[in-house]
């Protein structure tokens, strides 16, 4: 499911699957991009390595913007994910291929594609505290907090 920002002109995958949301370096056109320590996993277990964080505003067609920290990662294209949509209390329906927004009522349609891009998380499948964090989700949980 894809939607684009008409402020950047971004196209955004709408991946409620990925625990938070990215942006690729050449987005923000950032030629010197150092890695940080914050490591992603894609859902084959592979890393994805991430340099810091942007904040963007997005406006996403909805009767108001969004301001929120992307996280910089090594992925092919923007992802929001479910930590904007939670925040935002923006939901997917895609029975009917719209985005809702819970604050306003407002619905937008989405394009469906299939995208290759696979699940976005913290924490690596084969990790052997997996169980453990599994249970305690608060102890890796990133909290980006919106910027008003």
């Amino acid at each position: 499911m894809f939607l684009t920002d008409k402020s950047t002109g971004f196209r955004f995958l709408i991946d409620t699957g990925a625990e938070i949301s990215v942006i690729p370096p050449r987005i923000i056109q950032e030629r010197n991009c150092t890695a940080s320590k914050l490591k992603l996993f894609a859902a084959n277990g592979t890393t994805i390595s991430t340099f810091g964080e942007k904040l963007l505003t997005l406006d996403l067609n909805l009767r108001r913007v969004f301001r929120w920290p992307f996280i910089i990662a090594s992925v092919s294209h923007p992802i929001i994910g479910a930590d904007f949509l939670k925040t935002f209390g923006l939901l997917v329906d895609m029975k009917n291929n719209c985005l809702i927004d819970t604050s306003t009522g407002r619905k937008i349609s989405v394009q469906m594609i299939a995208s290759s891009e696979g699940k976005i998380t913290l924490l690596a499948e084969d990790s052997p505290y997996k169980e453990l964090l599994m249970e305690f989700p608060e102890i890796i949980r990133v909290e980006a907090k919106a910027k008003v």
